[in-house]
């Protein structure tokens, strides 16, 4: 399995993504750090992130930088932040890329890769997806999800296979696709008919599998975003995907979705970059797609309700 000659991997956003990124490469032997700019935050990253895994707890020492010219070394970057915090983390990524830097970006949600190349080159940047499975406990601990499959594409074909390598080095399962758009597109749909339905009810994923009513607005939902993504000119078969939704359901029963977990932290959700996304394509190729919309205001109105709740 050939490899860059060196190889320094830079990963934007210490949350529970990054770091369980971080964990891996690290274990497979790379020079990896994280960058984070808050004070707080970064003295707590020195001491080691813990994680647990199917109950085994490990403290990995991770190398943590505040300053982003530490970018500048990096063969390769990822960015794992929210997707609505995209435009300010290329703003920081770019002046400070090396001409054979590889960006990388597997975040939820659509338009990532719009924002990104703004500032980037098409050639340096691969896209994708992946399922692997991590949240942040409530001290702190990064939790271990369960595995699962990392698709990438986009970029140059060379870098992309260095990549696989690295990955899959790193004990990833990772394939390359030439339709990586496809595979961000199945991803959120998947997603967009899972956690906002979460997320309102407050309840984990099996309960919507066990819910006919819930079943069937999940359906509506995927339908709905089919639709707008074959007037993009992504084909995308309904039957499936909502048989992939109830597949995810069930196979997660027990799991609060992330977007769950952030409106019980007071965060700011992703449904913009989700429902919010699926709901502006529509509106732009002239398909309907009232329930994405509906959804998107019952989670920002829910948002704002937990804020005010909790005094933030």
């Amino acid at each position: 399995m050939s490899m860059p000659d060196a190889v320094t991997i830079g990963i934007v956003g210490a949350g529970a993504m990054g770091s369980l990124f971080a964990r891996r490469f690290i274990h497979g032997g790379f020079d990896t750090f994280l960058l984070e700019r808050d004070a707080e935050s970064l003295e707590i990253i020195k001491e080691g992130i813990l994680f647990v895994d199917n109950g085994r707890r490990e403290r990995v020492p991770v190398r943590a930088e505040s300053d982003p010219d530490a970018l500048r070394s990096c063969s390769h970057i990822f960015i794992f932040v929210k997707s609505y915090d995209t435009e300010a983390a290329i703003e920081t990524v770019a002046p400070r890329l090396s001409p054979s830097a590889v960006l990388i970006t597997l975040q939820n949600g659509l338009g990532n890769r719009e924002t990104i190349l703004r500032r980037a080159r098409p050639e340096s940047l691969i896209y994708g997806t992946t399922t692997m499975g991590a949240a942040r406990g409530r001290t702190g601990e990064i939790i271990f999800g369960g595995e699962g499959e990392t698709v990438i594409g986009g970029g140059d074909p060379a870098a992309l296979r260095e990549l696989r390598n690295i990955l899959r080095s790193s004990g990833f399962a990772v394939r390359i696709t030439g339709d990586p758009d496809r595979a961000l597109w199945e991803k959120a749909v998947i997603n967009a008919s899972i956690n906002p339905l979460g997320a309102l009810l407050e309840v984990p994923n099996g309960a919507i599998a066990d819910s006919p009513h819930l079943s069937a607005l999940q359906d509506t939902v995927v339908q709905e975003s089919v639709n707008v993504s074959q007037a993009m000119g992504i084909p995308l078969d309904g039957k499936d995907l909502s048989a992939r939704a109830v597949a995810v359901c069930r196979a997660t029963a027990g799991n609060r979705c992330s977007m769950l977990q952030d409106i019980e932290a007071g965060r700011r959700t992703e449904i913009e970059s989700i429902n919010g996304k699926i709901a502006e394509y529509g509106k732009a190729a002239g398909i309907a797609a009232p329930c994405n919309e509906t959804l998107v205001r019952l989670i920002k109105a829910k948002e704002g309700d937990t804020r005010r709740k909790d005094g933030r």
